[in-house]
This record gives C-alpha cells, structure tokens and sequence, in this order.
C-alpha cells in the first residue's frame, strides 16, 4: 500500500476515534512516536544541539523549510513557530500572489485555506482531497502535467536516466505551478501548449532526449499550436532564476554547425532579405542550414539533429529547406556564393 493512501486511511480512522478533535489526535501521534522512540526527551539531547542546531519534537531531524518566522519540518510537516528569526540570511518570503514565482525544484509551499496559510507538498498532490471547487480546480489542473510525464517516465528506464528524469519531473512541476498560479484564465490548448513548453525546456536542459514533434503527438496538438502560445513562458518567466532553463532565444543559437555552413547561411540571408520575415523564424534558419547541409554534403547536420535542437518538426524544416531551393534554382547566379 502506497505511503499516500496508507496516511489518508490513518487520518479517517483518527477522525473517527476522537471526533475530529485535533489536540487529542497530535496528543495521539506524539505518544505513538515516542513509543517507538522517534522523540529524544529534553533531558537527552546533547548540549550541542540546544545552542546550535535545532531538531524537530516530533522526528528528531534537522531538515526544515524557512518561511517567514516559521519554520516546517519537511520529513514530518511538523510546523516550528519562533519569535524571533535566527535564519534571517537564508529567509524565502512564499505568499504566491499573482507575480509571485517560487524557486525551481521547491516542492514545499504554502497555500492559502480557510484564511490560514497551510503547507503543501507539490510532489504529492496527486493525494490531495478538497471539495472547495475552486481549489480542486487549481490542484486538477496542476496534476494536470503528471499524467503527461508519467506517458514519458518509460522513455527514460535505466537507472541513470531515472533519476535524471526525477529531477528533472520536480523542476517541471515547480515551473508548472507558477504558470497556473499567474495566469489563471488559460483554455485547453494554452494549457497543452504551455506544458510542453515546461517539459521541452526542462528536458532539454538536462539533456533527456525529447523534441516538439513528441510532445505535440503527446498533447494532441499541432507544433503550431505549441508555437503560437510560448509568449505565456516569456511572460511569465521573464527575468526570474528559471531563465537558465530557458535556451538563449536568439534564432539558431542553439544549433551547432560546422564553419563552411555557418558562413554561408549569411550569403543566403542576404539573398533571402525581404523572403523571409523580419527577423527570420527558428523554422526558417533549421530549413536554410537543412539546404546548406544538402548542398554541401555535410552528414554532421540531419534533419532529425535540427528539429530535436530547435522543437521545429521536420515536415516544416523540409518545406523551408524546397522553398530555398526553388530560389536558387530561379536564381544559378546567386548559388555560386555557396557552392
């Protein structure tokens, strides 16, 4: 039985047997704790721990979440009030506003419930229950993008690549809720857009192999559709510490090619000026180096290479890459530049 389910269970059971009265159930977890020895007594702790470091009641460990002038365990959730702020220097101020973006990978947060602010676990929404409509509204649409990562969990099997696929999960997920905690207004497609967005950044940075055309067929959406909506990552991500998830944007700059095409693909620009648009799309380079390559028999540069680097499917590379070709055809005086 999972640990998720197992908890729900105890807190039903719990509920039962004192009526929903709080002080007696943690009375009731403390005394279970302590029985089987979880929870060091005052007397017992060491002189070292009472003036530098201090442990949680309830599971004796150290790992705690700072926010504001409380403190949270995260190996039991245990909540430390203090009156004054010893971890002034390492203070992260959560109230998730609108604007408000939380640091990758920080699956502990804080929500607003009832007027008070409770702690949650991101990881673990998938065992949230709430009956608010609006707030199991907010908690569907963030596991939304769990069930899209589950379809791809089985792409990265080996040992290596699953805890490289685990890490790279929580990243998607954190950057996932900021999006639906700014931007609350957004239809199917934005949604589908937008998440394949997270996971193409997100995996692309931690080199698992994933490309645009994969997630469009995931989504069931066209790569254009994908395309039309990435001003909402833009937006909402502009000049926050997830910019270095996000690939310089400048066209092409996130393929690698060898000098000779390098040097040509500024001839064929200047051909091309007043063709393409201003400045030229990232479908339109991968089609002129896609031409060039054919042109110049480089092997180095496939057209698979193009579209998993730059998220353009082939279909559309190929297109750019004929139309390149017609003009030079039309036009043998101008192709001696780049022969």
């Amino acid at each position: 039985m999972s640990k998720g389910l197992t908890g729900l269970l105890l807190n039903q059971k719990l509920n039962e047997k004192f009526k929903g009265n709080k002080n007696q159930i943690n009375k009731f977890l403390i005394n279970c704790i302590r029985f089987h020895g979880r929870i060091k007594e005052d007397t017992e702790i060491k002189e070292t721990h009472k003036h530098s470091e201090q442990l949680c009641q309830l599971c004796n460990t150290n790992n705690f979440v700072i926010n504001n002038f409380e403190k949270t365990c995260r190996e039991c959730g245990n909540v430390v009030q203090t009156d004054i702020n010893p971890f002034k220097s390492f203070k992260v101020d959560f109230n998730f506003n609108k604007g408000t973006i939380i640091p990758p990978g920080e699956v502990f947060v804080k929500i607003m419930k009832d007027g008070k602010q409770i702690n949650v676990d991101l990881s673990k929404i998938s065992t949230w229950l709430n009956s608010n409509p609006d707030e199991r509204k907010f908690f569907d649409n963030l596991n939304l993008i769990n069930k899209y990562l589950d379809a791809l969990e089985t792409r990265y099997n080996t040992p290596e690549m699953s805890k490289t696929f685990d890490d790279a999960r929580v990243i998607a997920l954190t950057m996932w809720y900021n999006i639906i905690n700014n931007k609350t207004d957004m239809n199917g497609f934005e949604k589908k857009s937008v998440m394949a967005w997270c996971i193409f950044y997100i995996f692309s940075y931690y080199n698992l192999n994933i490309n645009m055309p994969t997630l469009a067929k995931l989504f069931d959406v066209t790569t254009g559709t994908i395309y039309s909506f990435k001003y909402i990552i833009d937006e909402i991500f502009k000049n926050s510490v997830y910019l270095k998830y996000i690939p310089d944007q400048t066209v092409g700059k996130t393929i690698e090619m060898p000098k000779k095409i390098e040097d040509k693909l500024k001839f064929v620009l200047r051909d091309l000026k007043g063709k393409l648009t201003e400045p030229p799309t990232e479908q339109e380079i991968c089609g002129i180096i896609d031409f060039l390559a054919k042109e110049l028999k480089e092997k180095t540069i496939t057209l698979q290479y193009l579209s998993e680097k730059s998220g353009v499917s082939t279909v559309s590379i190929i297109k750019i890459s004929q139309l390149v070709k017609k003009f030079y055809s039309e036009n043998p005086l101008l192709k001696r530049n780049i022969s």
